[in-house]
């Protein structure tokens, strides 16, 4: 069982002499950029909002010129696909960051529950380094608009167009490496994600909500764009798909549970699916990606 041996903090430094440890060793870089020297004559660079991957017994050293930062963990019993060191980066809200704070933050407690919840903080921060490790990687330009489209599909007034502009690199250059590295323009990547909420939506608010408020919860501002764009991609109207999910659950089932619980739908409806229905204007396929 993967087991955190400790959790910590480094200070503002300039270097690390050589050393190594006998569990995994996860660092995320919070300030400053340098080099980790390993025996076997690897080096990787390392700045801001990146995460380096040590297997354990890997000597190393570290320096940096102007100093750095960073949060550390170390794990016993944990085996992801690698076998070197390895630098990844933390997604766009730094996500892996926050979490290994607030398990540093965790760690001068004690009692049953807060040790449930450093396991679970742990396992977490792991599970998304596995993912990391098993995902394809992308440049940092096409890693940014990958997580602004999912972190904003649910906004009816999100372009394409806004989020490319916004970056400091030349649209057609960012449109042609986003294709390039995941194989679909950002509007196709867009749209997919949409229509693939759309579908969990369906399958699991019962009953079926509107065709209308479906298109308003994944960002499309006009149901019949809606409606022709989701039978293109499926093979079926919303409506068919709502009647051949229908039949595959228990209709007695699913209205028990929402008398049961009748803020059911709308707990859902708030966490993953927030409704975006009254913002303006479409962002359709002539939003070019």
């Amino acid at each position: 069982m993967t087991k955190l041996v400790y959790i910590g903090k480094q200070r503002k430094i300039s270097s690390v002499p050589v050393h190594s440890h006998t569990a995994w060793e996860i660092i995320c870089y919070t300030n400053g950029a340098g080099n980790l020297e390993f025996s076997e004559g690897l080096q990787l660079n390392y700045s801001r909002g990146k995460i380096v991957v040590i297997p354990p017994r890997f000597a190393h050293s570290n320096r940096s010129e102007g100093g750095f930062t960073n949060l550390y963990m170390h794990v016993d019993n944990w085996s992801p696909p690698i076998h070197r060191p390895i630098c990844l980066a933390d997604d766009a809200r730094d996500t892996v960051y926050h979490l290994m704070r607030q398990l540093l933050v965790l760690s001068g407690e004690s009692g049953d529950d807060t040790a449930e919840i450093k396991d679970a903080l742990s396992a977490l921060i792991l599970d998304l380094l596995r993912r990391k490790l098993d995902a394809p990687h992308y440049s940092p330009i096409v890693e940014t608009v990958r997580a602004r489209i999912v972190e904003n599909f649910a906004l009816e007034e999100f372009s394409v167009r806004s989020c490319i502009a916004s970056l400091p690199y030349n649209a057609e250059y960012v449109r042609r490496l986003f294709t390039k590295e995941t194989g679909k323009t950002p509007t196709e990547f867009l749209t997919d994600i949409r229509i693939d909420n759309a579908k969990k939506l369906m399958r699991s608010v019962h009953p079926a909500p509107k065709t209308a408020e479906v298109a308003a919860m994944c960002g499309f501002g006009d149901p019949l764009y809606f409606s022709r764009l989701f039978k293109k991609r499926t093979g079926m109207s919303p409506r068919a798909f709502q009647q051949s999910n229908d039949k595959k659950s228990d209709p007695n089932e699913s209205s028990v549970a929402q008398i049961a619980d009748p803020s059911r739908q709308s707990n859902v409806d708030q966490i993953e699916y927030p409704d975006q229905r009254h913002q303006p204007d479409r962002d359709k396929t002539a939003d070019q990606g």
